[in-house]
């Protein structure tokens, strides 16, 4: 649809652009036609007007030939073409109501065409129609670009959304079966751990598959499905897992990307914490600050570990990367780094907040 016209508020607007156009004809019409101030705006302000409508028709014929589907002999002919009958009619619209104002006021509307006249107006006519060819030319040139950088956008937030879907499909095959081995060692040993690890472990699924119906989730959604995961590893490693989570207040309800934290926890145990004999504590810190959700883990991680960390952690955090920016609009940030046998991730988030 035509992107004035199907605005009443912007047909107003439009409408009172060529009003103001029409000043300058008026007093041309008033000092060189020798008209009354009023007869030269009736004689002006309806034909500007009509020529307002008849250029706003430059629109579908630029739709009809977008600039990267003509050439340029086709675009002279095209814009040469409809620029004179476009002219032709409003001289044709002068002249029938200047007849027509003629016989309603014989005295006050007098006037003989002259040939100079006649190529002045024509000319004006033929140029305004021609500055609106182009002006819509580049408005529907800006539109087409900003339509093929919204379905790149759309078909990037897609591909992502499709690799995330497989991901949450695949869960580690060695925590399912590190954890059923555990069940079934517990069994005979200690019955009620083995009960509170099975307990802990249907949570986890259960919260994962909820998780995964939702491109964001709510903060303490997430951190509760951390906690049944840290159970379940918890009683596999003992005490050689410690977790110091630090989660700023009211942040609750922030929104962030679902099974952001849990796989970055995952992570930090098993290449980390899983290699260290005395094992470590895995430090997670959360907080807002000027419209920013920073969130930051920190785990210990072997000398043998850390030298394949900087080689081999690329890829992972490019893909989650990649997920935040296609999810905030590459508003999203993600570092890291290994320092003194300590590796840190930090992401950084606009702050939302769900509906309470």
């Amino acid at each position: 649809m035509h992107p004035l016209l199907s605005n009443p508020q912007r047909v107003a607007w439009y409408l009172a652009g060529w009003l103001i156009l029409s000043l300058p004809w008026i007093r041309l019409a008033h000092t060189s036609l020798q008209f009354s101030f009023w007869a030269a705006a009736v004689l002006v302000i309806p034909v500007m007007l009509v020529t307002g409508i008849i250029c706003s028709s430059a629109y579908y014929l630029c739709k009809a030939m977008p600039s990267n589907r003509r050439s340029l002999g086709q675009t002279l002919m095209a814009f040469g073409l409809s620029s004179t009958v476009s002219a032709l009619l409003v001289m044709a619209l002068i002249s029938a109501w200047h007849q027509a104002l003629t016989l309603l006021a014989v005295n006050e509307f007098q006037w003989q065409w002259q040939e100079h006249q006649t190529w002045l107006l024509g000319g004006s006519a033929a140029i305004l129609f021609l500055v609106n060819l182009l002006a819509y030319d580049v408005f529907l040139s800006f539109e087409q670009v900003r339509i093929s950088e919204q379905a790149a956008a759309a078909a990037q937030l897609a591909a992502r959304d499709a690799e995330l879907q497989v991901l949450r499909s695949q869960i580690d095959p060695h925590f399912l079966f590190n954890s059923l081995n555990s069940v079934s060692a517990l069994t005979t040993i200690a019955p009620e751990r083995a009960r509170e690890m099975t307990i802990a472990l249907a949570d986890f699924f259960r919260l994962t598959l909820r998780a995964g119906q939702d491109d964001k989730i709510r903060l303490q959604d997430e951190l509760q499905l951390c906690h049944h995961f840290l159970t379940v590893e918890g009683i596999r490693f003992g005490p050689k897992l410690q977790y110091q989570p630090e989660v700023a207040e009211g942040l609750n309800l922030a929104l962030i990307p679902s099974m952001l934290i849990q796989p970055l926890l995952e992570n930090a145990i098993k290449h980390g914490i899983q290699h260290l004999r005395k094992g470590g504590c895995i430090r997670l810190q959360i907080h807002a600050d000027q419209g920013w959700l920073h969130i930051q883990i920190h785990n210990p991680v072997a000398d043998s570990v850390a030298a394949d960390e900087r080689s081999n952690a690329g890829l992972g955090l490019r893909n989650l990367s990649e997920r935040c920016q296609a999810m905030y609009a590459g508003r999203a940030r993600v570092s890291h780094h290994i320092a003194d046998g300590l590796f840190s991730l930090s992401v950084t988030l606009p702050l939302e907040f769900a509906a309470s």
